[in-house]
């Protein structure tokens, strides 16, 4: 340490090698040199300085100031064509530099010579019974006293066990009275304080100690005591009271300028990869935080001087990682256990710079990475899974009776089978078209086969039973009413299905002014003649019109077949949207096939042209003279046969028979639509029978027969109990 007179000036830090005492504080120690290096026709030789009479002390002083090694060089130069050096990097050594041509033992003893003239002229050294550790805690105040100095003086200052100093005799006078008086009259103290071990590791991570050593000749140590820290701190006693004060400001409010988020097992890996450390670094110094990471990685511990900490951690965990966590069947399990995941795992890893971590916890696939890398993660399990689990429909290949106990009875049954092959079989999901596997190819040929060996051995028993009352439909239809029907298949392990029938009535009226999609004409094969002939046909055409009669004529060329049915638009004032002409033959000994045949034609078309509602006319009776009875029956049976077996949209089909008509034609018809009305007296429900009219209709498919009886025995008892107290 150093300020010059006659050598000019030399800074504190560039006139010492330094070691450390402590990790905080500065030594005043020199390096000694022990080496003479020197040049001689082109090789390096070395020679001890032990074997001078040179002072190993007064060398360092004369290379670490200018002046002096200036004043010494010239010396060596006019008397003797040579100098003297530092070796950059080497503090124990001297570089000499000879002339090319001269006597090496003659040279170097008069270099001696020279260079201990000028110490025994010039330097001094004195030595003091200071130890070195009372005198670190003094070296950032001499630097402060050096500084400001007007006229500062050139001394250096070892220590070997004690304290010496090196300069001129005058300098070395000056600094002991000036400088090194005033530094030691301080009182070297030791202190200690608790404090949380919390806030031990945020005055860790705020580096306080190096700050502190810059302001204070303080020795600061934080230590862990079980569950908390102390403080020891050691120097100059006004700078230790100075630094306790530091201390309790610093900590005040501290919480709110720290976060100690604890590090997941993926991350603690991933923390430790040399990309992740350049990233992590780049984020912490965008927000300006200071953060540290202890060597078990269990941590991440990280301040903010600007910012509240409870604002900055959002932002933080959305810049810091990725988790893309995931639940694993056993086949995805297997999977990512396998060497092919291995091998997988690996290349990623190397694409992506080791930037993300993957692994497998109990049923749980925890994937941990950097933001950047997000997509490439995603991709890669993606593609992963999506080579090796495939999914594939296997069609159900049985009756539909068989297909519903095999979805709704025995569905357990179907989801053993997946269990028993779960290594390779990760869903099966049973859908009206068929089986969907999701797997692997071998699992799902596998598990195909031993589902279709289940299913062709399903066996079942099937009922289908009417009921007369459309509140008891309407009763099921309700979030109870599917309760109680669900209670019942669940007990008698059945498939229970209710189906409301389309609204079959029969009333009297003028057919021609039903408000309905499609109202029925009856039409003579001479369509012309038409108006004349029939009562229905006279109703329809003053209701909508000549041209309705017209738009018929026109697309029949004036005639029929028998059979036939044309459609035209409704006009006029009709209600109905379009008109059917259905043709007859006058006469017949088939009447009630004629006329089941001609409705059958006429519903068909409705059907499929999407129409809900559609009105008859009692077909037959009027001109043509059909028996009552047989049109009757003709026209219910085509009526009940197309609306229980045929899917549409007719919601209403209606027999309007007119006032006018003849008695027997009203009671035929009214008689015949009671007759095959399920009456409500006796049993609820009975077995369902071609040409049945019924408000709904329960389907049964059970296990075995007495499974089937159970369920009709539950169901009818329900019905019963409904229907005596309606408000169940």
């Amino acid at each position: 340490m150093a300020a010059s007179s006659g050598y000019g000036t030399e800074s504190l830090t560039e006139s010492l090698a330094t070691t450390s005492i402590t990790p905080q504080f500065v030594s005043c120690k020199s390096h000694q040199i022990t080496t003479i290096k020197y040049n001689l026709e082109g090789t390096q030789n070395n020679k001890d300085v032990g074997e001078t009479s040179l002072n190993s002390k007064l060398l360092v002083h004369i290379l670490s100031h200018q002046e002096c090694l200036k004043s010494v060089n010239g010396k060596l130069k006019d008397n003797l064509k040579m100098s003297i050096h530092k070796i950059p990097g080497d503090f124990s050594a001297l570089k000499v530099t000879m002339e090319h041509g001269v006597k090496e033992n003659l040279k170097l003893e008069e270099m001696y010579n020279v260079i201990d003239e000028f110490c025994r002229e010039h330097l001094k050294i004195i030595k003091h019974d200071i130890d070195e550790e009372n005198f670190s805690f003094g070296d950032l105040k001499l630097g402060k006293f050096l500084q400001g100095m007007e006229d500062p003086h050139c001394v250096s200052i070892f220590f070997d066990k004690k304290l010496f100093l090196a300069g001129h005799e005058a300098d070395i006078v000056v600094f002991e009275r000036d400088i090194l008086s005033s530094i030691l009259k301080d009182q070297v103290v030791r202190d200690s304080f608790s404090i949380e071990q919390e806030q031990v590791t945020y005055l860790k991570v705020m580096h306080y100690r190096e700050e502190i050593s810059k302001e204070f000749s303080v020795d600061v140590v934080f230590e862990e005591e079980g569950e908390s820290g102390i403080v020891a701190l050691h120097g100059l006693r006004e700078d230790v009271v100075n630094v306790q004060r530091n201390i309790s400001r610093c900590l005040q409010n501290y919480h709110k300028r720290f976060w100690a988020r604890p590090l997941k097992r993926n991350e603690q890996c991933l923390v430790q990869e040399k990309e992740v450390k350049r990233h992590l670094k780049q984020v912490f110094k965008k927000h300006k935080c200071p953060y540290f990471i202890p060597d078990d990685c269990l941590s991440l511990y990280v301040t903010s001087k600007i910012s509240d900490m409870d604002i900055l951690k959002e932002k933080l965990e959305n810049e810091l990682f990725v988790e893309m966590n995931q639940s694993l069947s056993k086949v995805e399990k297997v999977l990512f256990e396998s060497e092919q995941w291995v091998e997988h795992y690996n290349i990623l890893r190397t694409n992506t710079k080791k930037q993300v971590i993957i692994t497998v916890e109990g049923d749980a696939l925890l994937v941990t990475c950097l933001p950047q890398v997000q997509i490439q993660v995603q991709s890669c399990l993606e593609g992963f899974l999506g080579e090796r689990i495939k999914s594939e429909m296997m069609e159900w290949g049985c009756s539909v009776e068989a297909k519903e106990m095999a979805q709704y009875v025995k569905r357990e049954k179907v989801f053993q089978i997946m269990n028993t092959m779960e290594d390779s079989i990760k869903e099966i999901s049973m859908e009206d078209d068929g089986i969907r596997l999701k797997g692997t190819k071998i699992g799902i040929e596998k598990c195909k086969q031993e589902l279709k060996t289940f299913i062709s051995n399903v066996k079942y028993k099937r009922g289908a039973f009417a009921v007369a009352s459309q509140e008891v439909v309407n009763h099921f239809l309700t979030p109870g009413g599917k309760g109680q029907l669900q209670e019942i298949r669940r007990e008698t392990r059945s498939v229970i299905h209710l189906t409301n029938f389309c609204k079959i009535k029969v009333e009297q009226g003028n057919i021609a002014e039903d408000d309905v999609d499609v109202i029925v004409n009856s039409v003579n094969i001479d369509t012309s003649s038409t108006v004349a002939q029939s009562t229905v046909a006279k109703a329809i055409f003053e209701k909508g019109g000549d041209e309705i009669q017209n738009r018929l004529v026109q697309k029949t060329s004036g005639r029929m077949q028998y059979g036939d049915v044309v459609e035209t638009e409704a006009g006029g004032r009709l209600l109905c949207k379009v008109v059917y002409h259905a043709c007859l033959p006058a006469s017949t000994d088939q009447s009630q096939k004629e006329v089941k045949d001609i409705a059958m034609e006429c519903l068909k078309r409705a059907g499929g042209d999407r129409h809900t509602s559609i009105s008859f006319p009692a077909l037959g009776t009027g001109t043509y003279g059909y028996p009552p009875d047989s049109a009757a029956k003709g026209l219910l049976d085509a009526i009940v046969e197309y609306t229980r077996n045929t899917p549409s949209l007719l919601e209403k089909v209606t027999i309007v028979l007119f006032a006018e008509s003849k008695k027997s034609v009203k009671e035929a018809f009214q008689q015949e639509y009671q007759r095959r009305c399920l009456v409500e007296s006796g049993s609820t429900i009975l077995t369902l029978e071609r040409g049945y009219i019924a408000s709904g209709k329960f389907t049964v498919v059970s296990e075995s027969e007495p499974n089937l009886q159970e369920a009709k025995r539950r169901i009818d008892e329900l019905i019963a109990t409904i229907l005596r107290n309606p408000q169940i």
